[in-house]
């Protein structure tokens, strides 16, 4: 592990939803930390979906954009904590991972002495830092990327349109079954999923940032009806368009304590 340089940014905020949120599409300049303490976040980005639950540490790189959805019963309540370092470029290789079951002892330090005990805050946060770079895999992805980016890259524009396995095969240069191999083995599902996965991303956007109605959000997709992409947001998102919507009209969160700069607010 290389030597830590010097932090210009840190504070830690402990937030909390009432019940249920949807986050439009968001990217912080900085780095974020999240820890949730009660309910379960979804996030989607890169036409992939992450679930963290209550006891996992959610790193969130810089510039990384995604939309979230925050499901709590009766609340979600998670540490926030916002950094940057001195040298942007320091650790950018760490992108979006879901540490599962982590320890929260050192983010209750970095809490409850953040105001009173800044310095021993900052300390437990270095502590913390460190142990995460330890765990976390780095972004390792580029090259291996690059032998399906023409399918992925035609999929991210044209996921509203009918194609085939063959056609996306062709545009890498691959057998059917070896691109499927492949595709699965990088992304970490199959490329139809994956194509799912950012049409729902689009209904999303549509739900959260316009008015259009579902039967048009349906047509744009290219969905054969309304009923049909309804079935299949819910079965992937796990709400229907209607309660993303809502969810998306609510109010912010309650904050507690500290003051912050560059909140990772609804990560």
């Amino acid at each position: 592990m290389e030597k830590f340089p010097l932090l210009s940014e840190y504070s830690i905020k402990l937030l909390t939803y009432q019940k249920t949120r949807a986050k439009k599409w968001i990217s912080f300049s900085n780095p974020c930390i999240g820890y949730l303490l009660h309910g379960t976040a979804e996030f989607w980005l890169n036409g992939q979906s992450y679930t963290a639950q209550e006891g996992d540490l959610i790193y969130i790189a810089a510039e990384t954009e995604y939309y979230s959805l925050w499901i709590g019963d009766p609340q979600v309540q998670w540490y926030s904590v916002s950094f940057a370092f001195a040298d942007p470029l320091a650790f950018s290789d760490f992108r979006f991972q879901i540490i599962k079951n982590y320890p929260v002892a050192a983010l209750k330090v970095m809490f409850e002495r953040f105001e009173q005990d800044p310095l021993a805050s900052l300390s437990a946060f270095y502590s913390l830092l460190s142990d995460l770079y330890a765990r976390m895999e780095r972004g390792s992805y580029t090259p291996k990327y690059a032998k399906i980016r023409p399918a992925v890259e035609y999929l991210q524009l044209h996921c509203a349109e009918a194609v085939s396995i063959a056609e996306l095969a062709a545009l890498c240069g691959y057998s059917e079954a070896h691109f499927f191999m492949l595709f699965g083995r990088i992304m970490g599902v199959s490329p139809m999923t994956y194509k799912t996965n950012l049409r729902m991303q689009r209904a999303m956007q549509a739900l959260l940032e316009t008015d259009d109605s579902i039967e048009a959000i349906a047509t744009r997709l290219g969905f054969s009806s309304a009923n049909y992409f309804c079935r299949v947001f819910s079965k992937t998102v796990k709400r229907t368009p209607g309660d993303i919507r809502r969810y998306g009209h609510l109010k912010k969160p309650l904050q507690s304590a500290t003051p912050a700069v560059h909140s990772c607010e609804g990560s």
